[in-house]
């Protein structure tokens, strides 16, 4: 079989096929070429590293409380010479407060009595109470909220229908004397009088009329003026 002869390309053809060839060979800009000076961006400059930043702080377990400790103890998991002299104070500071004695704490924590007693009075030392202007504000109104719940728990008690009703009859009567003891509190540390000067001031305004105890005040402070200066005068010779 015969083969047909190709027919030759025509000279636009080639000048078209030249310059594909060239656009293809050309590289094409980027981003680091030189800034066009008509425009007047400028190219972004390279950004610098980040410093690093410091390196993170591992978080630090929470301290085991005392109870937790004291659990531990008991089963052998821990011993009284492992533990810190702040964990065991803290440890003998709970059991104090359960009411467990000398004896009873240094068998628990397998210690000495006399490293208890330690701990005990070096637990004295920290909790010393000093004298201040709002110390008395601040025990009363502690002991404020101590009877206010305590009368909360006889009232509730009181108020139980399945309680017997001398029990109830009991709670009443011990809410009142709880109440009337920190009356008694307060008057005798002077946050309130007692009504006297009240029915004083009554009493004279009856007597003496509208201006009764003002003028009463004035003659008991000239009075007490005048034996204040009588006191310092030198005797004569």
């Amino acid at each position: 079989m015969a083969q047909t002869p190709l027919s030759p390309l025509s000279p636009d053809v080639l000048d078209l096929h030249e310059d594909s060839q060239q656009a293809d060979q050309t590289p094409t800009p980027t981003s680091e070429a030189s800034p066009d000076p008509r425009n007047p961006r400028s190219p972004r400059k390279p950004r610098k590293p980040r410093k690093p930043g410091p390196p993170e702080t591992p978080e630090t377990p929470e301290p085991l409380t005392a109870s937790e400790l004291i659990r531990r103890v008991r089963t052998g998991l821990l011993t009284g010479c492992e533990l810190t002299s702040p964990d065991r104070r803290r440890c003998v500071e709970f059991l104090t407060g359960e009411g467990v004695g000398v004896s009873d704490i240094a068998a628990i924590l397998g210690m000495g009595e006399a490293t208890i007693k330690r701990d005990r009075a070096a637990l004295r030392r920290a909790g010393a109470i000093k004298p201040a202007p709002r110390l008395g504000d601040q025990f009363l109104g502690d002991y404020h909220r101590l009877v206010q719940n305590a009368i909360d728990r006889l009232r509730r008690l009181a108020r139980n229908p399945t309680t017997p009703a001398v029990v109830r009859v009991q709670a009443e009567r011990t809410s009142c004397d709880l109440f009337r003891l920190f009356m008694v509190t307060l008057h005798h540390f002077e946050y309130f009088d007692s009504g006297t000067g009240r029915i004083n001031d009554a009493y004279l305004r009856k007597i003496l009329g509208p201006t009764g105890p003002d003028r009463f005040d004035n003659a008991l402070r000239r009075t007490m003026m005048a034996g204040a200066a009588a006191s310092s005068t030198p005797p004569g010779p």
